[in-house]
């Protein structure tokens, strides 16, 4: 008897703690709906800073559900600077940049805003707790640019370095077995190789040579007038600049021109409110700021036009299916192509672009959509950011032009497919692998590739390596010789792409939009960024359930036999021989 009571007092208890969880999940799932639409104080311009925190810039837009309202991509922020530099309320813009994460490419981008509004004879300051290299070639835009006393510059030019792992996988008798078209193709050389081969040692002193001699050159065009020290001699003597010990990092830096003032926080927000003009905060007792989300929202309201150009940021690697944060899904990409054709205001594409490449079956799948849109009219440009190399490159070639900077890499044409091998290493434990076929070809993942089987790979890649040829031909106007000169899975810089026909123009996403708007003869247009909008429901799915998912399975493995083992190692389908087209190379430092 007693024990029922504790049951039923217990089934009370779980009773109302879940409807207290259910309210608390229904009342947040609203809240999460309904706060990015809560009016909000229109804020007070005229007397403020405009201030860019660098936790707000965004490469691109995420998930609508769990997006914050206060991050803008860089596209965003340039044109909220942009129409700041006209507005007679705002005279200082001041930017945080200790926390910023951004690519060259979006640095100058920004940074071309940032000359804008100085031009227009109104003043930007950067400030940083401690700047990299990419967070001070954004603030070398600035009119001013301060340092913490604790801080400092720290640059290095560009380097690339790899773990090698031949020896490693010799080691523990795990073979990989490669198939390459290009021989400047090295993204297969770690499994391969000790070290760096002549090829890809020549190829990558070459775009890393390019790409900071254009890095030097911006910062030494913005800070012309305060530098007095060769940047390369900073870097590599930086110990010998102050061999008395007496100055901080922060002071040899503003010594030489690379900053302009060392304050704390304390003496920066006395700054800030010593500037004319410029209103005093009475809460926080600083001076007061106009975020630039804020601003952005009440520009966003502007005047609309009848015609629009679309923007699809496709950013990451290029995978097969749908939705995955920061991967480029050939499925939800080809929605958002398909999209277009049923709005009628859309006018032009731009396709920006920021991969490496990826998966070829899905980077064709999505030139094809490409192609099928061009052919309704509406024309395509592609603007490459910090890279658009490889699969990169084969899903821009068919545009009606390819823009990109002098910091952008491109190119990699060139492709390879890789086959491991654990057979060896499992027999090492006792465990061995045999059978039969009905036929002399069974590519898995456990036993050695036969003659027929490597013969079957090579020519599978080269195929694909012609297609590749074919595409970049057809879509760049070049005769296929030219191509194949210029292949070979071979990196190059925005510059060097240039030259050679890959790429039509150097400039910014905003100067591609321009020259867009001229091909689709337009005047006046609105610019709609499209972007995978997941439901609440979905995110949960696709990034919480599967991951609990993923634990239960790797749990699961302890209570396998060997039978289940095998078969759950033949995910031998055509995944096992999925051609990559990735530019590993691109991965610089």
């Amino acid at each position: 008897m007693f024990n029922k009571i504790i049951q039923s007092l217990d089934t009370i208890r779980r009773f109302f703690l879940n409807i207290i969880f259910f309210f608390f999940l229904v009342f947040f799932v609203l809240g999460l709906i309904i706060f990015p639409f809560v009016a909000n104080d229109k804020p007070l311009i005229e007397g403020s800073i405009l201030r860019i925190y660098s936790t707000n810039i965004k490469e691109n837009k995420t998930n609508a559900v769990f997006n914050s309202t206060f991050d803008l991509t860089v596209s965003e922020m340039i044109d909220s600077i942009n129409h700041a530099s006209e507005n007679n309320k705002v005279s200082t813009l001041f930017i945080d940049l200790s926390y910023l994460n951004i690519s060259n490419v979006s640095a100058v981008e920004l940074g071309e805003s940032f000359k804008t509004f100085t031009d227009s004879g109104k003043k930007v300051i950067a400030y940083g707790d401690f700047l990299d290299q990419n967070q001070y070639l954004l603030a070398s835009f600035a009119d001013e640019i301060v340092l913490n006393p604790q801080g400092l510059v720290y640059l290095e030019g560009f380097k690339k370095y790899n773990f090698y792992l031949k020896d490693a996988l010799e080691k523990f008798n795990i073979q990989i077995n490669t198939y390459v078209a290009g021989e400047f193709k090295s993204a297969i050389e770690i499994f391969t190789r000790t070290d760096m081969s002549e090829e890809d040692k020549l190829q990558s002193i070459s775009y890393l040579n390019d790409l900071w001699k254009n890095w030097l050159l911006i910062v030494n065009t913005n800070r012309a007038s305060n530098l007095s020290i060769d940047i390369n001699d900073f870097i590599n003597n930086f110990s010998e600049l102050n061999n008395s010990k007496t100055f901080s990092p922060a002071e040899i830096s503003m010594k030489y021109g690379l900053i302009d003032k060392v304050l704390n926080k304390v003496e920066l927000r006395e700054y800030l409110l010593s500037i004319e003009g410029i209103e005093m905060d009475y809460k926080s007792n600083s001076a007061r700021f106009t975020d630039i989300a804020d601003y952005y929202s009440l520009i966003d309201s502007d005047e609309s036009f009848p015609s629009s150009i679309a923007v699809i940021n496709a950013t990451g690697e290029i995978l097969e299916g749908s939705y995955q944060e920061n991967q480029i899904s050939s499925i939800n990409i080809s929605q958002l192509i398909r999209d277009i054709k049923k709005d009628s205001s859309i006018k032009g594409l731009l396709l920006r672009i920021n991969s490496p490449g990826g998966s070829g079956f899905a980077s064709e799948t999505i030139r094809q959509e490409l192609l099928k849109l061009k052919s309704t009219g509406i024309p395509i440009i592609a603007s490459m950011s910090d890279i658009a190399a490889s699969g990169g490159y084969w899903i821009a070639a068919d545009a009606n032009e390819i823009w990109a900077s002098p910091l952008s890499l491109t190119g990699s044409i060139g492709v390879f497919a890789i086959l491991p091998s654990i057979e060896n290493a499992l027999n090492k434990y006792g465990i061995n692998y045999d059978g039969i076929s009905t036929n002399n070809f069974n590519p898995s993942l456990i036993s050695s590739p036969n003659e027929n089987l490597n013969n079957f790979m090579q020519t599978y890649v080269d195929n694909a390596y012609n297609d590749f040829i074919e595409i970049v031909s057809n879509g760049r106007n070049l005769s296929q010789y030219q191509v194949r000169e210029i292949a070979k899975g071979r990196v190059w810089t925005g510059n060097e792409a240039k030259k050679i026909g890959l790429v039509n123009e150097l400039g910014t996403q905003s100067e591609a939009i321009e020259k867009l708007a001229e091909l689709a003869e337009l005047e006046n247009y609105n610019i709609k960024y499209l972007s995978i909008e997941e439901s609440f429901f979905e995110i949960l799915k696709s990034n919480i359930f599967n991951s609990f998912l993923s634990v239960f399975n790797r749990l699961n493995i302890f209570n396998t036999n060997i039978p289940n083992i095998i078969k759950s190692s033949n995910i031998l389908d055509k995944k096992i021989i999925n051609l990559q087209m990735n530019c590993m190379n691109c991965l610089i430092q």
